[in-house]
């Protein structure tokens, strides 16, 4: 018996005039990069370039950024995208949320403090319990 799609997947779009006006800062470690696969990091090299291409395909305004010194004085942008993260340092994950946030920039994801605190498995027990 055949399985028919309850609901067929809708493609969804920006609407022209926010496209067309926001300027989005996508960070990755191989933000920059060719899309060639990295000697340490691998596939993350390419994924870091093809979801740069996805954003630039959307025909978003894309400013491309591999480090998170990009943040440390206000930039010209009004959203971050940011897969940095594994920055070699303890809680770098930590950075670029903490950085928008004293900028007042929107960024994906969730705040420094949620982020702290789900990451430290004590605390997020007691705040559950």
């Amino acid at each position: 018996m055949p399985v028919e799609a309850i609901n067929p997947i809708k493609k969804l779009t920006i609407p022209a005039r926010y496209r067309d006006s926001i300027r989005l800062l996508f960070i990755a470690k191989h933000a920059l990069g060719d899309g060639s696969r990295d000697t340490v990091d691998g596939d993350h090299a390419v994924y870091h370039r093809e979801v740069r291409d996805v954003l630039e395909s959307m025909g978003l305004n894309v400013t491309a950024a591999n480090s998170p010194e990009i943040l440390f004085s206000p930039p010209p942008v009004d959203f971050v995208f940011s897969l940095l993260n594994r920055g070699g340092y303890l809680n770098s994950e930590l950075l670029i949320p903490t950085l928008c946030t004293r900028l007042g920039i929107p960024y994906l994801g969730a705040t420094p403090i949620l982020r702290g605190l789900s990451d430290d498995k004590h605390l997020m027990k007691m705040a559950a319990g």
